[in-house]
């Protein structure tokens, strides 16, 4: 039998961090997106365009304005005289955006003089075709422009239900998340990012092999407005279609650099009742195992950035109404502290015996041959069985003896900070410990003894994974 010390030399902390930043990986090229002031295509209120410099025209809401959802609501341009009444649309500054064309949703009356002129941006708008895209010079804010170049006749009016802008965004979300593993009673993901462009729109999580555990959820509510149309329309608006977090304004009331913005996808989650202290299993938790779940985040114009991890799933042996762990039947002479009662289960020898098992000793060496040691650590094969042999002693009747059979011995692995406990297993004949594991990641495993006064004896043992053969 190994000596405890070359026991011990195996044993040190899990190194695998329980929660970290997933590695992202983007894809993005120019995608064209119309981005909709006052309302979008099918009457969805956005956000309200501003006025220009009204010289002798006027401008009024019509059946509400750009406040509520309508087909037939919006705003106004009219002339009474020779002037101009104007609306203007502008980029939010975080997107970086510019126009490269404009279309109408509205309509137009008295607009056939000679002195009567539509224009964006100085370009010339047909109001017979509004629907009809009109390019412009790229140009981050734009001015819908009726103007009368003399005295006008007829009342020229514009009615405009919304104004759509072309841009071309070429900029994938930039972030990453928050990953766990290994995960037990839920699983999680955190992504936080930000997008320099139409604005941030969903993320999902989806999971090899397991399509009902899709999950998506949206950073802002940034819907396409037409989804049955081959155009990708998006309303223009910070708060529906965010960029990112604000941080307010800095000095000269210019705003700061935004923050990521975070969502949480939720795969399953288990329900712990503190009365019952019972659990209520998610029937869509995954079984233990790993997993390469693969989140996917997506800005109004199509553009993704992908992540994927591998994600350690276990599943903890639930708490036990057993009891007789709890009763000590023989005085202890040597005790944790004052009032401890040691966990149910955590060990020990089931019933009451007519001496206690005292001052436990327990050794446990990997018997299976590793496919090689590195750094006095043995490296395990990935899901392959592998064997661990021991022995646990007790002090009984003022010898040290064997345990008795049966005695209960428990498992734990530990990744990182997380520790998860593992089915127990029986001591064999002459206190025999003999059991084979597999494991699909690396991690420290615990081998524990606690006796029903509190003493323990535990032996750790690092182990790394690899899928390789040599």
């Amino acid at each position: 039998m190994p000596s405890a010390g070359r026991i011990m030399r195996m044993s040190i902390a899990g190194v695998v961090a329980a929660a970290s930043m997933g590695v992202a990986a983007s894809s993005a090229s120019a995608k064209d997106v119309w981005l909709w002031s006052c309302h979008g295509p099918n009457g969805k209120a956005t956000s309200t365009p501003g006025n220009g410099t009204e010289l002798g025209g006027r401008v009024e809401a019509v059946n509400g304005g750009c406040a509520g959802d309508s087909t037939t609501a919006g705003l106004k341009l009219r002339l009474t005289g020779e002037g101009s009444a104007s609306l203007v649309v502008t980029m939010p500054e975080q997107s970086g955006l510019n126009a490269k064309a404009i279309k109408v949703r509205g309509t137009a009356a008295g607009l056939s003089a000679a002195n009567v002129t539509l224009t964006a941006n100085g370009t010339a708008v047909n109001p017979a075709s509004l629907a009809t895209p009109v390019a412009l010079n790229p140009n981050g804010t734009v001015t819908l422009k009726l103007s009368c170049s003399s005295e006008c006749s007829g009342s020229p009016e514009l009615t405009v239900y919304g104004i759509g802008l072309l841009a071309a965004d070429d900029s994938a979300p930039r972030g990453g998340s928050n990953w766990s593993s290994p995960v037990d009673h839920e699983m999680k993901v955190s992504p936080s990012y930000t997008d320099t462009g139409a604005g941030l729109d969903r993320a999902e999580i989806s999971i090899p092999g397991y399509p009902n555990r899709t999950r998506s959820v949206s950073f802002g509510a940034c819907n396409d407005l037409s989804p049955n149309s081959a155009d990708n329309d998006r309303p223009l608006n910070p708060v529906a279609c965010p960029n990112g977090t604000s941080q307010g304004t800095g000095p000269g009331g210019a705003p700061l650099p935004l923050a990521a913005k975070t969502v949480t996808l939720q795969v399953w989650q288990d329900v712990y009742n503190a009365t019952t202290k019972q659990w209520t299993l998610d029937p869509l938790r995954l079984p233990e195992g790993l997993f390469k779940p693969r989140v996917t985040i997506y800005d109004a114009a199509g553009n993704t950035t992908v992540e994927q991890r591998d994600v350690e799933v276990w599943h903890p042996v639930l708490p036990s109404d057993t009891q007789e762990l709890r009763i000590s039947t023989a005085s202890v002479t040597e005790l944790p502290g004052p009032n401890v009662v040691p966990p149910a289960g955590d060990g020990g020898v089931q019933g009451a015996q007519s001496s206690q098992c005292r001052s436990p000793r327990l050794s446990v060496i990997l018997r299976s041959k590793p496919v090689r040691v590195s750094k006095r650590v043995p490296v395990l094969k990935y899901k392959k069985r592998y064997r661990f042999t021991g022995r646990l002693t007790c002090v009984i009747n003022g010898k040290r003896q064997s345990a008795p059979k049966r005695t209960k011995l428990a498992i734990y692995n530990k990744v990182g900070k997380k520790t998860v406990r593992k089915p127990n297993t029986a001591i064999r004949a002459k206190g025999k410990v003999d059991l084979k594991l597999a494991f699909v990641s690396s991690r420290t495993v615990i081998f524990r003894y606690t006796n029903a006064g509190g003493q323990k004896s535990e032996v750790k043992i690092k182990i790394r994974i690899t899928k390789k053969s040599k």
